[in-house]
């Protein structure tokens, strides 16, 4: 189901990934920060750092493709394990894995609406991309807002809207959940690894074969990058 607009760019996205920049990985610094883990994923809390976040649907990964992932992985070094398993999960992702309920414009508008809702009092919001199935997002948290506080505010505004859509125009009942309850998240180290980061998030489309260039793409940060990118510098200052 990939009916989200794109101004021209669209289609089924295949299997691809770009090797621009790792996926946001469980190796975390307990320095200036909080590490907590449920499930696979650890996550860093560090106030002022800047995060590359990813949240996707709760039916984005189905337990089968999760087996056979893990299948696939069983003779790997284990100390390889956690940044192959998020790298195999975001090729499963782009290949369009799910309802893919972003793929609709009613309910990536509501994605887009709910970061720009707090930007400038909780976090700077500084790239962003949503994609039919999941949802990238580089910021930097202020005092006293952690990220977990911040993405739980994501999910719960935008799925109480996208809930009411599908069930009142849509008569689509038996929608109940919106987000799978973990995301991935990895700080960003310096300068170069924020370029990188960037660039991943906006070529992610590209990637993903909905798309010809990051600027084609509706949902994301890249057509306002080419009139005011966001250097580091600023960023961080």
């Amino acid at each position: 189901m990939h009916g989200l607009d794109a101004d021209g760019c669209g289609g089924v996205p295949s299997v691809s990934m770009s090797q621009a920049e790792d996926p946001p990985s469980p190796r975390v610094s307990y320095r200036n920060g909080i590490k907590h883990s449920r499930g696979y994923v650890p996550h860093f809390e560090g106030p002022w750092r800047i995060q590359h976040v990813v949240f996707r649907l709760a039916d984005s990964l189905s337990a089968s493709v999760l087996a056979e992932i893990e299948g696939k992985m069983a003779s790997l070094d284990p100390g390889a394990l956690g940044i192959e398993r998020i790298r195999r999960w975001q090729a499963a992702l782009d290949a369009g894995a799910g309802s893919c309920l972003l793929a609709q414009e009613s309910s990536a508008s509501e994605v887009r609406s709910s970061l720009f809702r707090f930007d400038g009092i909780r976090y700077r919001l500084i790239a962003w991309a949503i994609m039919p199935n999941h949802v990238h997002v580089l910021i930097r948290p202020a005092r006293p807002w952690t990220l977990s506080k911040i993405v739980r505010t994501w999910k719960t505004y935008t799925a109480r809207r996208i809930i009411r859509h599908w069930r009142e125009e849509r008569g689509w009942p038996g929608l109940r959940r919106v987000w799978h309850p973990e995301y991935w998240d990895r700080y960003v180290r310096d300068a170069q690894h924020y370029e990188r980061v960037v660039n991943y998030i906006h070529d992610n489309p590209v990637e993903a074969g909905l798309c010809s260039s990051a600027a084609g793409w509706k949902w994301s940060s890249a057509r306002e990058w080419v009139e005011r990118p966001i250097s580091y510098a600023d960023a961080t200052a």
